[in-house]
């Protein structure tokens, strides 16, 4: 029996659901682990009335994508209004990361399922995110040259300043101990008044200061997830290559070992599945990145201020040098195992509480301003991170002077203070 015709709103309605199912299963299994099957029971309908609404899989992804960054111009550009210009980056800030928080699932997908779109369709889309992105650098020239804002390169900063945004959805949890107006009020104060106090540092006597508490685990962080395989370079590399550039799901151990100039027969020998090279290339980096900042604390000595600055530097060369392992550790997590994401997740909270204990250093003695230390540390390595996503080694800015920019950004923050002199 054929379907009745159904009216528009009905239509428009079932389309919303359908884009509302597709959106949390990529969410939660990905593009590749989820089929146009799995999309029409959960809305409870035919695989072909599904097709009726949407061709392909493909199409579905796009629909997600437009859907999102049609929420986030009409959320910015209501915020953009005829106000002074700290104002209105206040407001930018606001609108942006309420969308953030409010749509986790179309964000995470519109992110890290990229790889899955049309080329044509992926660059119409990359420039809708970049005319939201040229609005932000617009507010940031107008208040540097009235002299009201901090933005030595609008572009590096908006790239930053994105990041600290964006990267919300990765972290924030809505039953968490901050809600999401709560965290949108920290990280617009972070962002606008920066993290300095005022009050200068007092080196402690030399018998004071136990030191940074270490953070590299000398064994795996959790047993069950054991040790990752031992991977041949060569194959850790290209695997990291083809993940980071094609996608996780996209990518066949075929290809991996054609780059990495084995055969298949010879890679298998080392991993039991291709879900192995992915949790290798995550442990090593995390591993390597705890020893980092075991080490960069230790040269910086007590100052929490002068030691945030040099890991906030050191991070942002790390985002140029290992390029390909930043991009699969922010955005291929979701395809690990269950054991090895909880290997993963606890050495990725190490890290971001490493950089939370310097705030809260920084906070015992008055030079840091009382922020949330958690927030503060992953807003901030949110915008160091997002550099794999645009860093260009061969740009016009080195990643040491992006890194420097964005230690001014946090400490002290993108609005000049008023200064009122006495009459």
């Amino acid at each position: 029996m054929r379907e009745a015709i159904r009216a528009p709103k009905a239509q428009e309605r079932r389309l919303a659901k359908i884009v509302e199912t597709g959106t949390r299963l990529f969410d939660e299994r990905g593009f590749g682990g989820t089929t146009m099957d799995d999309v029409a029971a959960s809305v409870g309908i035919t695989k072909r009335t599904l097709y009726r609404y949407v061709a392909s899989k493909p199409q579905l992804l796009l629909l997600i994508h437009e859907r999102f960054l049609e929420a986030a111009e009409r959320t910015v550009g209501d915020a953009d209004s005829d106000v002074d210009v700290v104002t209105r980056l206040d407001n930018f800030l606001r609108a942006y990361l309420s969308v953030i928080i409010k749509r986790q699932r179309s964000v995470r997908v519109f992110f890290e399922e990229e790889y899955h779109l049309d080329a044509d369709d992926r660059s119409t889309l990359v420039g809708r995110r970049d005319e939201l992105e040229a609005r932000l650098r617009v507010i940031l020239r107008d208040g540097a040259g009235e002299g009201r804002l901090r933005s030595p390169d609008a572009a590096v900063v908006a790239a930053g300043i994105f990041g600290a945004l964006a990267s919300a959805y990765q972290w924030f949890r809505p039953r968490g101990h901050l809600t999401g107006p709560q965290v949108t009020k920290q990280v617009t104060a972070l962002l606008l008044s920066g993290l300095r106090s005022g009050e200068a540092f007092a080196e402690p006597p030399a018998t004071d200061g136990a030191g940074w508490s270490r953070l590299a685990p000398a064994a795996p962080a959790n047993k069950s997830g054991g040790e990752p395989p031992r991977v041949p370079a060569a194959a850790l590399r290209a695997a990291a290559r083809l993940f980071a550039t094609a996608g996780f799901s996209e990518t066949s151990t075929q290809q991996i070992a054609d780059a990495a100039g084995v055969n298949k027969s010879a890679l298998f020998y080392h991993i039991g599945s291709k879900e192995d090279l992915l949790f290798a290339i995550h442990h090593e980096f995390a591993m390597a990145s705890l020893a980092n900042l075991d080490r960069w604390r230790e040269e910086a000595g007590h100052d929490p201020e002068r030691v945030l600055r040099h890991v906030i530097a050191r991070h942002a060369v790390v985002m140029s040098t290992e390029w390909d392992s930043v991009r699969v550790f922010v955005g291929q997590s979701r395809y690990l195992s269950r054991p090895h994401a909880q290997v993963i997740e606890e050495l990725r909270a190490r890290y971001v509480g490493g950089v939370a204990e310097i705030v809260e250093a920084g906070q015992r003695l008055g030079i840091f301003r009382d922020l949330d230390s958690r927030v503060t540390a992953l807003t901030t390595l949110g915008a160091l991170n997002w550099m794999a996503r645009w860093f260009d080694p061969s740009g016009r800015v080195d990643a040491a002077t992006a890194g420097a920019m964005y230690a001014d950004m946090f400490l002290n923050g993108l609005v000049v203070p008023v200064r009122v002199t006495a009459p």
